[in-house]
């Protein structure tokens, strides 16, 4: 792309100012600010209304200015060699003299880092003498920006500068890995897995469902396209839009292609800019065909929010009514293939804390809430066995908790009966069981009789 160095010199006198404009990369527009500036920060996070516990991304020209803040090792010289300039971001640890503002690390001795390839971006990188702290530019929560225009749209007059940098080219966020420890991916995004994989010669976890927010692109409420969202969707109502990864020969105007042929990588490029389209249309949800979970097909389930339906936050704060708070692991089609956990309790109660915490930032203050730990979604006997046994550590979050485990299958491998209507007996003991341990709420299915049970059970227990 042929460079306007005009417009590089105005982005870099508002820079100095402390002022924070939009950039192009090849991932999605940012938001950009000095990084050594608490002041530029801070206007980062209140032009995005984003939460301050969720971290920046720092972008860097290359490693020598990199070494001022950071601490680098192996691995990192590894990818960074392959793949940098590019959509890969790294979390390191911060050197005691990095002069990074702790506004941009939630006061956390870790920084997100990333190299961008977008030939505008670098150009002005060059001809500054501080790294830019740029978050995606759109507002929290929001689709990403992967065009100039996309970001009027979402800012207006309210930022100082957009860098014209054409349309981005990837079109998803970095992927993010952590490299402090043991490699892990954080966050699925324009670079694949395995190619990271076959860099370092070993296997990555990934952990981009964590229990505590270390770099950016964690929050649960990432990316949404604030219209309530269908899976796996095969019956289309006409008052939604239908988003497929691959063109089909029938097609009809709330039809919404990623690809013409079905290329993952297309469709992850065509995503952002597609759901802003699909907004505009005013459709009352969206529904999204099987995506492929490999490659780019990870990535587009990961970003997209299409877990989270934005519109019930809205509901809660309106109305202010109670609400379950569920676990559940994974998609309903595959969460009981061989479900993991490193400790069922703990990473229920991490769960739950997040969630308790993201409901937080978004304005819902009320205790109103109950806490179900979700018995049989995405989980095996043990672990079912583990939550009912122990359920009482939950208490501790200050919330009810309600169980639900009425004619459940672990019932079933319990006691041998496969006929889901005769497990009254199982589920009248695992109730009170669960009593015991001081469960306020029971979901069932058979309402006389887990009733009647539990009012002669209170009854010999007062006497």
């Amino acid at each position: 792309m042929k460079i306007n160095l005009a417009n590089i010199k105005k982005a870099k006198k508002l820079l100095y100012k402390k002022e924070c404009i939009a950039i192009p990369t090849e991932t999605v527009y940012g938001l950009a600010g000095n990084a050594y500036s608490d002041q530029a920060c801070q206007k980062i996070y209140k032009l995005k209304k984003r939460p301050k516990n969720n971290p920046l991304i720092v972008h860097y020209l290359n490693t020598q200015r990199l070494k001022k803040d950071c601490h680098l090792n192996n691995d990192f010289i590894k990818l960074y060699k392959k793949f940098c300039p590019g959509p890969l971001t790294f979390i390191l640890n911060l050197k005691k003299s990095s002069k990074i503002s702790k506004i941009i690390t939630n006061k956390k001795n870790t920084l997100a880092v990333r190299f961008p390839r977008h030939s505008v971006t670098r150009r002005l990188l060059k001809i500054l003498k501080f790294p830019l702290a740029a978050p995606s530019a759109n507002p929290s929560s929001r689709v990403s920006a992967v065009t100039s225009n996309h970001v009027k749209e979402d800012f207006g007059k309210k930022i100082k500068y957009i860098l014209e940098g054409g349309k981005s080219s990837i079109g998803v966020e970095s992927t993010i890995i952590d490299l402090r420890e043991k490699p892990k991916i954080l966050r699925l995004g324009g670079l694949n897995v395995s190619t990271i994989q076959k860099i370092l010669g070993k296997k990555i976890t990934i952990n981009n469902k964590p229990s505590k927010i270390v770099s950016p692109g964690q929050l649960k409420v990432h990316y949404s396209p604030g219209l309530p969202i269908r899976l796996n969707a095969k019956n289309i109502r006409q008052d939604e839009a239908y988003l497929l990864i691959r063109k089909k020969k029938v097609s009809k105007p709330n039809y919404y292609f990623l690809s013409q042929k079905g290329n993952l990588k297309e469709a992850a490029k065509n995503l952002y800019s597609t759901l802003r389209k699909i907004k505009k249309k005013k459709y009352s949800s969206i529904a999204v065909c099987k995506i492929p979970d490999r490659g780019y097909g990870k990535t587009i389930n990961d970003v997209s929010g299409f877990n989270f339906d934005k519109n019930s936050i809205k509901i809660l704060k309106k109305y202010n009514i109670p609400f379950v708070l569920q676990h559940s692991l994974g998609n309903p089609d595959v969460m009981q293939i061989n479900p993991k956990y490193k400790n069922v309790l703990l990473d229920i109660y991490d769960f739950f804390e997040e969630k308790l915490s993201n409901l937080r930032q978004n304005g819902i203050y009320h205790n109103n809430i109950i806490l179900d730990p979700g018995i049989g979604f995405g989980k095996n006997l043990k672990h079912n066995m583990t939550i009912i046994k122990n359920i009482s550590i939950y208490h501790s979050l200050g919330l009810p908790i309600l169980l639900g485990i009425s004619r459940k299958r672990f019932i079933k491998d319990l006691s041998g009966n496969n006929d889901s209507s005769l497990r009254i007996g199982g589920t009248i003991s695992s109730s009170i069981f669960a009593m015991l341990q001081g469960v306020q709420m029971l979901r069932v299915h058979d309402v006389n009789e887990v009733n009647q049970a539990t009012k002669v059970f209170k009854a010999l227990m007062n006497k």
